[in-house]
């Protein structure tokens, strides 16, 4: 959740003076809920000094927003890669059944076992 502010950003740009990074805060703070966007503007390079904090004329809680960013990303992150361990071991048990289906012997019924062996018996004796 983006934390809260009563001012709105003025683009003013004085952020984007103060980071040493020379990252755009305003840009990233409007990003909140954009990952891919965040990720495209550096915020993993923000090293959250709170110099934008300082200087912002609105008071907009930059800093926090980003570590909240980064927060949701890697918990992003993380869910992708807890999908892609589930899935291959997934894959992993359809390749272990389909397996065992290919190698499994089948028992015939006393029906038929009597047939094979009388069929058996008839091809050996000609």
């Amino acid at each position: 959740m983006r934390p809260e502010s009563e001012e709105a950003c003025i683009f003013c740009s004085d952020c984007v003076t103060a980071c040493p990074k020379s990252l755009r805060p305003q840009h990233l703070f409007l990003a909140f809920d954009q990952p891919e966007r965040s990720a495209e503007l550096g915020l993993s390079e923000c090293i959250e000094c709170t110099l934008c904090d300082q200087i912002c004329p609105s008071e907009l809680p930059l800093t926090e927003s980003f570590k909240r960013m980064k927060a949701n990303q890697r918990i992003i992150a993380q869910a992708a890669q807890t999908a892609e361990a589930t899935e291959q071991r997934f894959l992993r048990r359809e390749t272990r059944i389909q397996t065992a289906a290919a190698t499994l012997k089948v028992r015939p019924k006393p029906k038929d076992a009597l047939a094979l062996i009388a069929q058996i018996k008839g091809g050996s004796g000609s």
